[in-house]
């Protein structure tokens, strides 16, 4: 084989991948520029959390994505954009919960989210309204 067919048949590999790409699966191509979120949700005594929801958002770009743990705790988000988001865990009896977290890569990123439990708060409001005494006067 000659070095300059040699060179066509590179060349026509090439452009075969090139075009077979853009004619791709939207999938395809998405899963080279996305990764996923993968964390667990415990209570503070370090058991794991059922049915939490999870919340995943990027305030600038708008990309929101929500999810529930699983029996064991655990939660994952697939085909995530690269960016930076925050994963937001919100439950009664809990402190609020906002973790950031990057994903850059098809690795995902694993998160351990610890929640508090929530203060007690308490608040007395005492009103009371002024009683006019009447003053009289003595006569000496």
């Amino acid at each position: 084989m000659s070095r300059s067919s040699s060179s066509r048949s590179l060349s026509a590999v090439a452009m075969a991948v090139l075009i077979g790409s853009f004619f791709s699966p939207p999938d395809l191509r998405a899963a080279a520029s996305a990764g996923a979120v993968r964390g667990r949700v415990t209570g503070p005594d370090g058991a794991a959390l059922a049915g939490i929801p999870v919340a995943l958002r990027n305030d600038v770009t708008g990309f929101r994505a929500e999810t529930s743990t699983a029996a064991d705790g655990t939660f994952r988000f697939f085909n995530v954009p690269y960016n930076p988001y925050e994963v937001h865990v919100e439950v009664q009896g809990f402190r609020p919960t906002h973790r950031s977290v990057d994903v850059r890569s098809v690795v995902a990123p694993e998160l351990a989210i610890v929640l508090e439990l929530a203060g007690l708060q308490e608040s007395v409001t005492v009103e009371q309204a002024l009683r006019r005494l009447g003053v009289e006067r003595a006569s000496r």
